[in-house]
């Protein structure tokens, strides 16, 4: 099957306008907040009676400390019934947008979308929107996207410049058609759940990792093949200390030909980063302490005792390197049968921190002597074995940065998407202008067998034979239905079901709704959309025929009998399938052993997920039985 490149009869460049937002679409509005909302304030209960407006409280309470530029589910504070009858405060709904009026320039204009019914303070305006002219979530996105907008308005007739009501009411909003707000909304709160996911996931290792120092680091756990007692040893007998860079001037910075580790490097890591270092010049002959690979750096100093002493080990070999004036060197001597990433991270951890801190002398200022320091005692393995315990520890520090940098790369697109989305430059709900049609087939010809084809129209004959043979005018195929179809054949054919995310009512794919599938299967009178009662989906339409034929020549009539042994099953039997498979998948990517622990772990971790595990369908047994009809149904 061939596809036409876009051309002037199937692409149109959608026409702009300049705005008082920007540039946005022509078919795009420009509102305020006033004119699609109704917005209003909270209050304080008096403190004075704590008991009776805040003891034992049920009522959520959202303070400016509350808001996080998202899904607010929980508030530090509640108050009590009593308070809500007999002081101004109003309960607000779920759905309800808060905007942060007082705190300076660090905090105004902070948002939270409500998703529990909450009261509030009088610190912030809480917007209501018309829900069938703004979306919730989208009027979120757009406030975030324009923090600065803020700057303009703030007033500062206190210490701290300040908003008022009016201007969040003011607040001039582009406004694209309804249901473009929800895809916009749609996308970025899938993009927030990403950064979420990786953030929770970031500072569970940052805590495996911090368990595993405490242990290795002072034997309460062995790794395999290490046994036999450790040696206490001093620093003095391990090696010697030398000072930093002495004698210079500031016109010797920033120039000449060496380089030195400057004071953050060393406090920043546990091994120096060898692309973090600055130029200091250095005369020939000249009396300075050079830096060597293998090396360990301390600060010397600091106003308070527990920040003097932190570690960092040079792991690459530089040449004509040097050590700033406010830290001191540490080399260990030949044959000393010290590992010093070893030692870095021994310093580091909490019997390190607390042994620098019992070192630090001072008043106003703390200080470690040298004299002090050598006098150190720290128990050590055999060489080997701290060799293996660094080795450990330098991986999961490897997989941290990994993570680090993918959830800096996800907050990147995330910008740039809200940067494209909420300005109109990409369009998630394209005109009947901007479709690419299938080209139309001569009447009893037989599809073409060797032409490409793309994602869109692959998933659009998936969706198309998924509504013949699963939807009826009785049942239409709801979207949440033919989801996880799609995803249990991906996972069959492919093994693997690329772009579906975690969301609550198991795997989804938005780009299925939002980038054509849906859009093509529809225009080209494969399927049509059907409503019978309260039930709304896909029915097979007129030209369907030609849709499973491209399905017989892509997967085959094994595959459509493998998918018809679901035709019978619930709707939630196949949201555990698909969830419990997705949960086994990370498992055995990450290399982990699949079992009902680990499964409801990773269904535990994932906010979206966390409420299945109080449903009777995602009991223990019902899990096992999903693991073992997964593992049957895959063979991975």
């Amino acid at each position: 099957m061939e596809v036409r490149e876009p051309n002037a009869k199937y692409l149109e460049r959608p026409a702009y306008k300049q705005t008082e937002v920007g540039v946005i679409p022509e078919d795009w509005d420009v509102s305020t907040i006033a004119d699609l909302a109704n917005t209003s304030s909270g209050t304080t209960p008096s403190r004075a009676q704590a008991e009776r407006y805040f003891g034992r409280g049920n009522i959520p309470w959202v303070k400016t400390l509350d808001l996080n530029n998202g899904s607010i589910s929980e508030t530090e504070e509640a108050v009590t019934p009593t308070a809500l009858a007999e002081t101004s405060l109003q309960l607000y709904p779920d759905g309800a947008v808060l905007v942060a009026m007082y705190g300076g320039y660090n905090q105004i204009g902070r948002t939270g979308l409500l998703k529990i019914p909450a009261t509030i303070n009088q610190a912030l305006t809480a917007i209501c929107p018309d829900v069938k002219r703004l979306d919730a979530g989208y009027l979120l996105r757009a406030l975030n996207y324009r923090i600065d907008y803020w700057r303009s308005v703030a007033s500062s007739s206190r210490k701290d410049p300040n908003i008022t009501s009016k201007d969040i009411r003011e607040f001039p909003l582009a406004l694209p058609q309804l249901a473009e707000q929800q895809a916009i909304a749609e996308v970025l709160s899938d993009a927030d759940a990403l950064i979420e996911a990786l953030e929770q996931l970031l500072a569970k290792k940052r805590q495996i990792k911090q368990g595993a120092m405490q242990e290795l680091l002072i034997g309460q756990k062995r790794l395999p093949g290490f046994a036999g007692e450790w040696e206490v040893r001093s620093m003095q007998a391990l090696g010697q200390t030398y000072g930093g860079l002495t004698g210079k001037c500031k016109t010797d910075f920033g120039q000449g030909n060496a380089r030195y580790i400057p004071f953050m490097n060393v406090m920043s890591g546990t091994v120096i980063d060898p692309a973090w270092l600055e130029l200091v010049n250095v005369a020939s002959g000249e009396s300075q302490n050079s830096a060597q690979m293998g090396d360990l750096f301390f600060n010397g100093s600091s106003e308070t005792p527990e920040e003097v002493g932190f570690c960092s080990v040079l792991m690459h070999e530089i040449g004509n390197l040097y050590l700033n004036s406010f830290c001191f060197g540490f080399r260990l001597h030949p044959g000393a049968k010290a590992n010093g990433l070893f030692l870095a991270y021994w310093f580091r951890s909490r019997n390190g921190r607390k042994a620098m801190a019992i070192l630090a002398q001072g008043a106003t200022r703390y200080n470690i002597a040298k004299s002090a320091f050598l006098k150190l005692e720290i128990s050590l393995p055999s060489e080997q074995e701290q060799t293996a315990i660094a080795t450990v520890l330098s991986d999961m520090d490897a997989e941290l940065a990994a993570l680090e940098v993918k959830l800096a790369k996800a907050r990147s697109l995330k910008q740039g998407m809200m940067q494209e989305l909420l300005t109109g430059r990409i369009r998630l709900v394209p005109s009947v202008a901007e479709v690419i049609p299938f080209p139309v087939q001569e009447k009893n010809a037989e599809p073409a067998r060797d032409k490409p084809h793309n994602w869109q129209i692959n998933e659009a004959v998936v969706i198309s034979v998924l509504a013949k043979h699963f939807g009826s005018e009785q049942w239409p195929l709801g979207r949440k239905r033919y989801t996880k179809l799609s995803y249990l054949l991906h996972r069959h054919v492919e093994r693997q079901a690329e772009g579906y995310l975690k969301k609550a009512a198991g795997p989804y794919n938005p780009a299925t709704k939002y980038k054509g599938p849906e859009g093509i299967a529809l225009r080209n009178g494969y399927i049509r959309q059907h409503v019978r009662d309260q039930f709304s989906g896909f029915v097979a339409a007129e030209k369907i025929g030609e849709a499973e034929d491209y399905f017989l020549k892509w997967y085959g009539a094994d595959v459509l009998t493998w998918l018809k042994q679901f035709r019978m099953e619930k709707n939630d039997e196949l949201e555990l399938l698909a969830t419990v498979d997705m949960a086994v998948d990370d498992l055995r990517r990450a290399g982990s052993p699949v079992t009902l622990s680990a499964v409801k772990q990773i269904i535990e971790s994932h906010p979206e997920w966390q409420a299945k595990l109080d449903r009777p369908i995602f009991s223990d047994a019902n899990i096992e039985r999903a693991i073992a009809r997964c593992h049957n149904l895959f063979r991975d």
